[in-house]
Protein backbone atom coordinates (compact mmCIF):
# COMPACT_ATOMS: atom_id res chain seq x y z
CA UNK A 1 0.00 0.00 0.00
CA UNK A 2 1.33 3.43 -0.88
CA UNK A 3 1.57 5.81 2.07
CA UNK A 4 0.03 9.16 1.16
CA UNK A 5 1.34 12.42 2.59
CA UNK A 6 -1.33 14.68 4.04
CA UNK A 7 -1.08 18.22 5.35
CA UNK A 8 -4.30 18.02 7.38
CA UNK A 9 -4.55 14.43 8.66
CA UNK A 10 -4.63 15.43 12.33
CA UNK A 11 -7.11 18.25 11.71
CA UNK A 12 -9.49 15.97 9.75
CA UNK A 13 -9.32 13.33 12.46
CA UNK A 14 -9.89 15.76 15.35
CA UNK A 15 -12.57 17.83 13.59
CA UNK A 16 -14.79 14.78 13.35
CA UNK A 17 -14.58 13.68 17.00
CA UNK A 18 -11.67 11.29 16.34
CA UNK A 19 -13.67 9.47 13.68
CA UNK A 20 -11.43 7.27 11.53
CA UNK A 21 -13.98 7.34 8.71
CA UNK A 22 -12.70 10.81 7.78
CA UNK A 23 -9.12 9.73 7.16
CA UNK A 24 -7.64 7.38 4.61
CA UNK A 25 -5.74 4.35 5.89
CA UNK A 26 -2.06 4.79 5.21
CA UNK A 27 -2.14 8.60 5.20
CA UNK A 28 0.63 10.30 7.15
CA UNK A 29 1.50 13.81 8.23
CA UNK A 30 4.89 15.23 9.09
CA UNK A 31 4.53 16.81 12.54
CA UNK A 32 6.84 19.64 13.57
CA UNK A 33 7.55 21.04 17.01
CA UNK A 34 7.19 24.76 17.82
CA UNK A 35 10.66 25.51 16.46
CA UNK A 36 9.82 23.87 13.12
CA UNK A 37 11.90 20.73 13.66
CA UNK A 38 10.30 17.48 12.53
CA UNK A 39 9.32 15.58 15.68
CA UNK A 40 7.14 12.72 14.41
CA UNK A 41 5.37 11.12 11.53
CA UNK A 42 1.68 10.77 12.34
CA UNK A 43 0.29 7.69 10.58
CA UNK A 44 -3.22 6.46 9.97
CA UNK A 45 -2.98 2.72 10.68
CA UNK A 46 -3.26 0.68 7.47
CA UNK A 47 -5.31 -1.88 9.41
CA UNK A 48 -7.91 0.17 11.28
CA UNK A 49 -7.36 3.83 10.38
CA UNK A 50 -6.62 5.01 13.91
CA UNK A 51 -3.99 7.72 14.28
CA UNK A 52 -0.62 7.10 15.89
CA UNK A 53 2.36 9.42 16.32
CA UNK A 54 5.74 7.87 15.60
CA UNK A 55 8.49 10.05 17.14
CA UNK A 56 11.55 10.13 14.90
CA UNK A 57 15.29 10.70 14.98
CA UNK A 58 17.35 11.47 11.91
CA UNK A 59 20.78 12.84 11.02
CA UNK A 60 21.29 16.02 13.03
CA UNK A 61 18.27 15.40 15.27
CA UNK A 62 18.70 12.99 18.16
CA UNK A 63 16.09 13.42 20.89
CA UNK A 64 17.09 11.55 24.02
CA UNK A 65 13.75 10.50 25.48
CA UNK A 66 11.29 7.75 24.67
CA UNK A 67 10.86 5.24 21.89
CA UNK A 68 12.03 6.58 18.54
CA UNK A 69 11.98 5.42 14.95
CA UNK A 70 14.97 6.06 12.72
CA UNK A 71 13.80 8.17 9.78
CA UNK A 72 15.66 8.80 6.54
CA UNK A 73 14.52 12.45 6.43
CA UNK A 74 12.49 12.01 3.23
CA UNK A 75 9.13 13.74 3.75
CA UNK A 76 7.61 12.47 0.49
CA UNK A 77 8.77 8.83 0.43
CA UNK A 78 9.68 8.13 4.07
CA UNK A 79 11.45 5.11 5.47
CA UNK A 80 11.18 4.25 9.17
CA UNK A 81 13.00 1.63 11.17
CA UNK A 82 12.23 -0.56 13.03
CA UNK A 83 8.84 -1.92 12.01
CA UNK A 84 5.57 -0.34 13.12
CA UNK A 85 3.49 -2.59 15.35
CA UNK A 86 -0.08 -1.51 16.11
CA UNK A 87 -0.64 -4.49 18.40
CA UNK A 88 -3.57 -6.67 17.41
CA UNK A 89 -4.22 -4.72 14.23
CA UNK A 90 -1.29 -4.22 11.86
CA UNK A 91 2.44 -4.90 11.89
CA UNK A 92 4.66 -3.87 9.05
CA UNK A 93 7.21 -1.52 7.55
CA UNK A 94 7.24 1.91 5.96
CA UNK A 95 9.97 1.88 3.31
CA UNK A 96 10.37 4.44 0.55
CA UNK A 97 6.75 5.48 0.98
CA UNK A 98 5.36 1.94 0.81
CA UNK A 99 3.56 0.24 3.70
CA UNK A 100 4.11 -3.52 3.69
CA UNK A 101 2.78 -6.04 6.21
CA UNK A 102 5.13 -8.41 7.99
Amino acid sequence: MKARRSVDLIDRYLSEDNNVEHVERGDYEVQRDLSGVVAALVLSCPGCGSIQALPVRYPGHHPSKGVLWDWDGNEDLPTLSPSINHVGCWHGFLRAGELTSC
